[in-house]
Protein backbone atom coordinates (compact mmCIF):
# COMPACT_ATOMS: atom_id res chain seq x y z
CA UNK A 1 0.00 0.00 0.00
CA UNK A 2 1.88 3.06 -1.12
CA UNK A 3 0.37 6.90 0.29
CA UNK A 4 -2.17 9.12 -1.82
CA UNK A 5 -1.23 11.04 -4.69
CA UNK A 6 0.30 14.43 -2.67
CA UNK A 7 1.19 16.66 -6.04
CA UNK A 8 -2.10 17.94 -6.89
CA UNK A 9 -2.34 20.32 -3.85
CA UNK A 10 -0.16 22.55 -6.06
CA UNK A 11 -2.41 22.53 -8.88
CA UNK A 12 -4.75 25.31 -8.08
CA UNK A 13 -1.52 27.60 -7.75
CA UNK A 14 -0.97 26.72 -11.72
CA UNK A 15 -4.41 28.28 -12.55
CA UNK A 16 -2.67 28.71 -16.44
CA UNK A 17 -2.96 25.49 -17.04
CA UNK A 18 -5.39 22.16 -17.23
CA UNK A 19 -4.91 18.71 -15.11
CA UNK A 20 -6.18 15.92 -16.82
CA UNK A 21 -5.58 12.72 -14.68
CA UNK A 22 -4.55 9.71 -16.61
CA UNK A 23 -3.32 7.52 -13.53
CA UNK A 24 -2.63 7.10 -10.02
CA UNK A 25 -0.86 4.20 -8.15
CA UNK A 26 -1.39 4.01 -4.75
CA UNK A 27 -0.79 0.14 -4.87
CA UNK A 28 2.20 -1.47 -5.52
CA UNK A 29 1.60 -5.25 -5.22
CA UNK A 30 0.73 -7.58 -8.46
CA UNK A 31 2.71 -5.04 -10.82
CA UNK A 32 6.48 -5.46 -12.64
CA UNK A 33 6.09 -1.54 -13.77
CA UNK A 34 4.97 1.82 -12.80
CA UNK A 35 5.54 3.94 -15.15
CA UNK A 36 8.64 3.65 -16.71
CA UNK A 37 10.74 1.88 -13.93
CA UNK A 38 10.65 -1.63 -12.46
CA UNK A 39 8.54 -1.92 -9.44
CA UNK A 40 12.02 -3.31 -7.46
CA UNK A 41 13.96 -0.88 -8.33
CA UNK A 42 11.34 2.11 -7.32
CA UNK A 43 10.84 -0.14 -3.91
CA UNK A 44 14.71 0.47 -3.25
CA UNK A 45 14.28 4.29 -3.59
CA UNK A 46 11.28 4.35 -1.37
CA UNK A 47 8.41 4.96 -3.73
CA UNK A 48 5.32 6.68 -2.06
CA UNK A 49 2.61 7.30 -5.13
CA UNK A 50 2.57 7.45 -9.23
CA UNK A 51 0.89 9.71 -11.23
CA UNK A 52 0.18 11.11 -14.85
CA UNK A 53 -1.18 13.84 -16.12
CA UNK A 54 -2.19 15.67 -19.11
CA UNK A 55 -1.89 19.80 -19.17
CA UNK A 56 -1.98 22.30 -21.48
CA UNK A 57 -2.06 26.02 -21.60
CA UNK A 58 -5.43 27.64 -20.93
CA UNK A 59 -4.31 31.32 -22.00
CA UNK A 60 -3.41 29.90 -25.91
CA UNK A 61 -5.61 28.63 -28.42
CA UNK A 62 -5.12 24.58 -29.77
CA UNK A 63 -1.88 24.53 -27.20
CA UNK A 64 0.05 21.37 -27.65
CA UNK A 65 -0.42 18.77 -24.93
CA UNK A 66 2.18 17.87 -22.88
CA UNK A 67 2.19 14.58 -20.59
CA UNK A 68 3.60 14.88 -16.72
CA UNK A 69 4.83 11.36 -15.09
CA UNK A 70 5.79 11.95 -11.43
CA UNK A 71 7.12 9.54 -8.77
CA UNK A 72 6.60 10.80 -5.39
CA UNK A 73 9.31 9.21 -3.04
CA UNK A 74 9.90 9.00 0.86
CA UNK A 75 12.84 11.55 0.69
CA UNK A 76 14.71 13.60 -1.70
CA UNK A 77 17.37 11.34 -1.98
CA UNK A 78 15.48 9.21 -3.45
CA UNK A 79 13.64 11.24 -5.85
CA UNK A 80 17.35 11.77 -6.79
CA UNK A 81 18.14 8.76 -7.52
CA UNK A 82 14.78 7.85 -9.79
CA UNK A 83 16.00 11.11 -11.70
CA UNK A 84 18.92 9.62 -12.63
CA UNK A 85 17.58 6.35 -13.23
CA UNK A 86 15.14 8.07 -15.87
CA UNK A 87 18.43 8.93 -17.61
CA UNK A 88 20.47 6.28 -17.69
CA UNK A 89 19.34 5.47 -21.12
CA UNK A 90 20.32 7.68 -22.71
CA UNK A 91 22.70 10.22 -21.10
CA UNK A 92 23.63 12.43 -24.28
CA UNK A 93 20.89 14.94 -23.25
CA UNK A 94 21.34 18.74 -23.20
CA UNK A 95 20.41 21.02 -19.92
CA UNK A 96 18.09 23.45 -20.08
CA UNK A 97 17.88 26.64 -18.71
CA UNK A 98 16.45 25.96 -15.07
CA UNK A 99 17.10 26.02 -11.31
CA UNK A 100 17.11 22.54 -10.60
CA UNK A 101 19.20 19.45 -12.19
CA UNK A 102 17.34 18.63 -15.14
CA UNK A 103 18.10 16.48 -18.51
CA UNK A 104 16.43 17.42 -22.16
CA UNK A 105 16.52 14.90 -25.12
CA UNK A 106 13.61 14.17 -27.79
CA UNK A 107 10.69 16.38 -26.69
CA UNK A 108 11.42 14.83 -23.07
CA UNK A 109 12.55 17.35 -20.57
CA UNK A 110 13.42 15.21 -16.68
CA UNK A 111 14.04 16.91 -13.24
CA UNK A 112 13.56 16.80 -9.58
CA UNK A 113 11.78 19.06 -6.80
CA UNK A 114 12.21 17.60 -3.33
CA UNK A 115 10.67 14.43 -3.03
CA UNK A 116 9.52 14.52 -6.58
CA UNK A 117 11.28 12.99 -9.55
CA UNK A 118 9.06 14.69 -12.96
CA UNK A 119 9.35 13.96 -16.26
CA UNK A 120 7.30 16.51 -18.96
CA UNK A 121 6.62 14.74 -22.96
CA UNK A 122 5.35 16.52 -25.65
CA UNK A 123 2.50 14.44 -27.15
CA UNK A 124 0.88 14.95 -30.42
CA UNK A 125 3.74 14.59 -32.90
CA UNK A 126 4.34 18.14 -33.71
CA UNK A 127 8.38 19.32 -33.35
CA UNK A 128 9.67 19.53 -30.42
CA UNK A 129 9.63 22.61 -28.27
CA UNK A 130 12.24 22.84 -25.84
CA UNK A 131 11.11 26.33 -24.36
CA UNK A 132 7.70 24.92 -23.70
CA UNK A 133 8.79 22.13 -21.72
CA UNK A 134 11.44 24.55 -20.16
CA UNK A 135 8.42 26.90 -19.20
CA UNK A 136 5.98 24.19 -17.88
CA UNK A 137 8.76 22.56 -15.69
CA UNK A 138 10.12 26.33 -14.44
CA UNK A 139 6.22 26.87 -13.23
CA UNK A 140 5.87 23.48 -11.37
CA UNK A 141 9.11 24.07 -9.37
CA UNK A 142 8.30 27.34 -8.59
CA UNK A 143 4.69 25.98 -7.30
CA UNK A 144 6.43 23.44 -5.04
CA UNK A 145 8.23 25.12 -2.43
CA UNK A 146 10.60 22.44 -1.17
CA UNK A 147 14.21 22.27 -1.47
CA UNK A 148 16.80 19.82 -3.40
CA UNK A 149 18.74 18.51 -0.54
CA UNK A 150 21.52 15.88 -2.26
CA UNK A 151 22.58 12.93 -0.76
CA UNK A 152 25.56 13.22 1.25
CA UNK A 153 27.84 10.56 -1.22
CA UNK A 154 27.02 13.20 -4.08
CA UNK A 155 28.24 16.14 -2.42
CA UNK A 156 31.76 14.53 -2.03
CA UNK A 157 32.68 13.80 -5.48
CA UNK A 158 35.66 15.87 -6.76
CA UNK A 159 34.49 18.30 -8.93
CA UNK A 160 37.54 18.56 -11.46
CA UNK A 161 37.03 16.84 -14.77
CA UNK A 162 33.42 15.41 -13.96
CA UNK A 163 31.43 14.24 -15.90
CA UNK A 164 27.76 16.14 -14.96
CA UNK A 165 25.88 13.89 -16.99
CA UNK A 166 27.33 10.59 -15.29
CA UNK A 167 25.85 10.79 -12.11
CA UNK A 168 24.03 8.02 -10.88
CA UNK A 169 22.87 7.34 -7.14
CA UNK A 170 21.95 3.92 -6.11
CA UNK A 171 20.11 2.56 -2.63
CA UNK A 172 20.30 -0.86 -3.30
CA UNK A 173 21.34 -4.42 -5.60
CA UNK A 174 18.40 -4.35 -8.12
CA UNK A 175 19.52 -0.60 -9.51
CA UNK A 176 23.19 -1.03 -8.79
CA UNK A 177 23.44 -3.78 -10.89
CA UNK A 178 22.03 -1.71 -13.57
CA UNK A 179 25.93 -0.29 -13.65
CA UNK A 180 28.16 -2.48 -16.24
CA UNK A 181 31.39 -0.63 -14.22
CA UNK A 182 30.68 -2.09 -10.70
CA UNK A 183 32.35 -5.70 -10.06
CA UNK A 184 29.16 -8.14 -10.30
CA UNK A 185 30.46 -10.43 -7.59
CA UNK A 186 30.61 -7.34 -5.02
CA UNK A 187 27.48 -6.16 -5.39
CA UNK A 188 25.69 -8.18 -2.61
CA UNK A 189 28.82 -7.45 -0.04
CA UNK A 190 28.57 -3.89 -0.15
CA UNK A 191 26.29 -3.24 2.66
CA UNK A 192 22.65 -1.96 1.65
CA UNK A 193 21.24 -3.99 4.81
CA UNK A 194 23.78 -1.82 6.46
CA UNK A 195 22.02 1.42 4.89
CA UNK A 196 24.88 2.41 3.00
CA UNK A 197 23.84 4.40 -0.23
CA UNK A 198 26.30 4.39 -3.52
CA UNK A 199 27.20 6.99 -6.14
CA UNK A 200 28.50 7.05 -9.05
CA UNK A 201 30.31 9.20 -11.72
CA UNK A 202 32.74 8.96 -14.36
CA UNK A 203 35.71 12.00 -15.14
CA UNK A 204 37.57 12.74 -18.33
CA UNK A 205 39.56 12.39 -20.15
CA UNK A 206 39.90 9.42 -19.42
CA UNK A 207 36.73 8.27 -18.25
CA UNK A 208 37.64 6.63 -15.35
CA UNK A 209 34.90 5.32 -12.95
CA UNK A 210 34.27 6.28 -9.61
CA UNK A 211 31.83 4.89 -6.74
CA UNK A 212 31.52 6.69 -3.61
CA UNK A 213 29.92 4.48 -0.97
CA UNK A 214 28.83 6.34 2.00
CA UNK A 215 28.55 4.00 5.39
CA UNK A 216 26.34 5.09 8.83
CA UNK A 217 29.90 5.53 10.97
CA UNK A 218 33.23 5.26 10.41
CA UNK A 219 33.67 1.60 11.60
CA UNK A 220 31.15 0.38 9.02
CA UNK A 221 33.07 1.84 6.50
CA UNK A 222 36.25 0.40 8.08
CA UNK A 223 35.13 -2.93 8.21
CA UNK A 224 33.26 -2.83 4.69
CA UNK A 225 36.58 -1.25 3.29
CA UNK A 226 38.82 -4.28 4.24
CA UNK A 227 36.06 -6.72 3.21
CA UNK A 228 35.94 -5.01 -0.08
CA UNK A 229 39.82 -4.80 -0.51
CA UNK A 230 40.29 -8.35 0.09
CA UNK A 231 37.88 -9.63 -2.07
CA UNK A 232 39.33 -7.02 -5.42
CA UNK A 233 42.48 -9.05 -4.67
CA UNK A 234 41.60 -11.48 -7.23
CA UNK A 235 39.66 -9.45 -9.82
CA UNK A 236 41.06 -8.93 -13.08
CA UNK A 237 40.69 -5.57 -14.50
CA UNK A 238 42.28 -3.98 -17.94
CA UNK A 239 42.79 -0.51 -16.18
CA UNK A 240 43.53 -1.38 -12.61
CA UNK A 241 41.08 -0.66 -9.23
CA UNK A 242 42.18 1.85 -6.68
CA UNK A 243 40.47 2.24 -3.44
CA UNK A 244 40.58 4.79 -0.47
CA UNK A 245 39.06 5.02 3.03
CA UNK A 246 38.59 8.55 4.49
CA UNK A 247 35.59 8.66 7.69
CA UNK A 248 32.40 7.50 6.21
CA UNK A 249 33.24 7.29 2.81
CA UNK A 250 34.47 4.61 1.04
CA UNK A 251 35.70 5.19 -2.49
CA UNK A 252 36.26 2.38 -5.32
CA UNK A 253 37.78 4.10 -8.56
CA UNK A 254 38.55 1.84 -11.66
CA UNK A 255 40.95 3.97 -14.38
CA UNK A 256 44.30 4.79 -14.92
CA UNK A 257 47.03 4.96 -11.84
CA UNK A 258 48.07 8.12 -12.76
CA UNK A 259 44.30 9.91 -12.53
CA UNK A 260 43.02 7.44 -9.37
CA UNK A 261 46.20 9.69 -7.69
CA UNK A 262 44.54 12.24 -8.68
CA UNK A 263 40.70 11.89 -7.99
CA UNK A 264 41.31 9.79 -4.86
CA UNK A 265 43.47 12.56 -3.30
CA UNK A 266 40.63 15.21 -3.63
CA UNK A 267 37.89 12.62 -1.80
CA UNK A 268 38.07 13.50 2.26
CA UNK A 269 35.62 13.01 4.41
CA UNK A 270 35.13 16.52 7.22
CA UNK A 271 32.52 16.20 9.91
CA UNK A 272 30.85 19.18 10.16
CA UNK A 273 28.82 20.77 13.54
CA UNK A 274 25.10 22.29 13.07
CA UNK A 275 23.68 24.30 16.14
CA UNK A 276 20.15 22.78 16.24
CA UNK A 277 19.11 25.91 18.14
CA UNK A 278 20.24 29.07 18.43
CA UNK A 279 20.61 30.97 21.84
CA UNK A 280 19.09 34.59 22.25
CA UNK A 281 21.23 37.16 22.01
CA UNK A 282 24.16 34.78 22.18
CA UNK A 283 27.69 36.24 21.45
CA UNK A 284 29.52 35.95 18.30
CA UNK A 285 33.03 35.13 18.43
CA UNK A 286 34.22 38.65 17.62
CA UNK A 287 32.18 39.91 20.69
CA UNK A 288 34.31 37.36 22.82
CA UNK A 289 37.70 37.76 21.48
CA UNK A 290 40.18 39.87 23.82
CA UNK A 291 42.90 41.90 22.47
CA UNK A 292 46.22 42.76 24.32
CA UNK A 293 45.40 46.33 23.61
CA UNK A 294 41.57 45.75 24.17
CA UNK A 295 43.02 44.95 27.95
CA UNK A 296 44.81 47.57 28.69
CA UNK A 297 42.24 50.03 27.72
CA UNK A 298 39.35 47.95 30.00
CA UNK A 299 42.43 48.03 33.06
CA UNK A 300 43.19 51.53 32.28
CA UNK A 301 39.45 52.79 32.24
CA UNK A 302 38.49 50.34 35.12
CA UNK A 303 41.94 52.29 37.35
CA UNK A 304 40.12 56.07 36.46
CA UNK A 305 36.57 54.86 37.15
CA UNK A 306 38.50 53.69 40.80
CA UNK A 307 40.18 56.62 41.46
CA UNK A 308 37.31 58.71 40.99
CA UNK A 309 35.05 57.12 42.84
CA UNK A 310 37.52 56.91 45.84
CA UNK A 311 37.67 60.46 45.58
CA UNK A 312 34.22 61.10 45.53
CA UNK A 313 33.68 58.68 48.46
CA UNK A 314 36.50 60.27 50.42
CA UNK A 315 34.82 64.17 50.10
CA UNK A 316 31.23 62.32 50.83
CA UNK A 317 32.39 60.54 54.45
CA UNK A 318 34.11 64.18 55.29
CA UNK A 319 31.56 66.07 54.43
CA UNK A 320 29.18 63.83 56.79
CA UNK A 321 31.84 63.51 60.21
CA UNK A 322 32.28 67.22 60.06
CA UNK A 323 28.69 67.98 60.06
CA UNK A 324 28.38 65.24 63.08
CA UNK A 325 31.00 66.48 65.05
CA UNK A 326 29.94 70.07 65.08
CA UNK A 327 26.58 68.85 65.67
CA UNK A 328 27.11 66.10 68.58
CA UNK A 329 30.53 67.26 70.15
CA UNK A 330 31.19 71.05 70.28
CA UNK A 331 35.15 71.80 69.95
CA UNK A 332 36.34 74.55 71.79
CA UNK A 333 39.36 75.07 69.79
CA UNK A 334 43.08 74.34 70.05
CA UNK A 335 44.72 75.47 73.17
CA UNK A 336 41.41 75.10 75.84
CA UNK A 337 41.90 73.96 79.23
CA UNK A 338 40.42 70.34 80.67
CA UNK A 339 39.74 70.58 84.08
CA UNK A 340 39.74 67.14 85.77
CA UNK A 341 37.55 66.77 89.23
CA UNK A 342 39.79 63.67 90.89
CA UNK A 343 38.05 63.79 94.41
CA UNK A 344 34.64 62.85 92.90
CA UNK A 345 33.89 58.62 92.56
Amino acid sequence: MLADVTIKQYFPSLDHYRFDNLEEVTLIEGQARIGSLEVPLLEEYGLLSYSSWHLRETATEGAPVVELQVHEMLDPSGAFGVFSLLNRADPSGERLELPVENFYRGAQLSFWRGPYALQLRQRGGGPADPQLLRRIASDLVEAIPLLNVHPVTVLYLPQHDLIQKSISFYLGQSSLSLNPDFPTHLIPLVGFEDEVEVTYARYGPEDSALFLLGYPTPALAEDYFEKLHTLLQSHISSTGIYMKRSGLLVSLLIGPQEQARKILSNVTYTPSIKWIYEKRNRPTLRDDAITFMGMVRRVGLGGVCFIFMSLGGGALMGFFRHHLLERYLPWNGKGGIIRLNLNER
